[in-house]
């Protein structure tokens, strides 16, 4: 879990996370997710179970905020089994929409 530590953001309450679950889990639904409220709703910015926005179906086993990033155009770069290291962008032209992310092996 990454909490973002832009320190415009009231109360830490944007965070991001990695997720894993088993192949046996059905939706089967590893990916990266994000959240603007202290975690109470998420939504996923990668992955998921149709490998949303570029980043390929596969459990996340590691996620890290790239903090020379600035927000609302942060860079997350996540390692997923079996499938590699990926750089994940905030669109830069996304008009406030903080939810669109685009995905890159790296």
């Amino acid at each position: 879990l990454i909490v973002d530590p832009d320190p415009g953001t009231a109360n830490k309450k944007r965070m991001y996370v990695g997720l894993y679950q088993q192949v046996t889990d059905l939706p089967y639904k590893g990916g990266v997710a994000y959240s603007e409220d202290h975690g109470i709703n998420w939504d996923y910015i990668g992955g998921g179970q149709v490998g949303r926005n570029g980043l390929p179906l596969g459990n996340v086993l590691g996620l890290q905020l790239d903090l020379s990033s600035v927000p609302g155009k942060r860079v997350l770069i996540a390692v997923l089994d079996g499938v590699g290291i990926y750089r994940g962008r905030q669109d830069p032209n996304n008009n406030g929409n903080t939810k669109q992310w685009f995905w890159e092996p790296f």
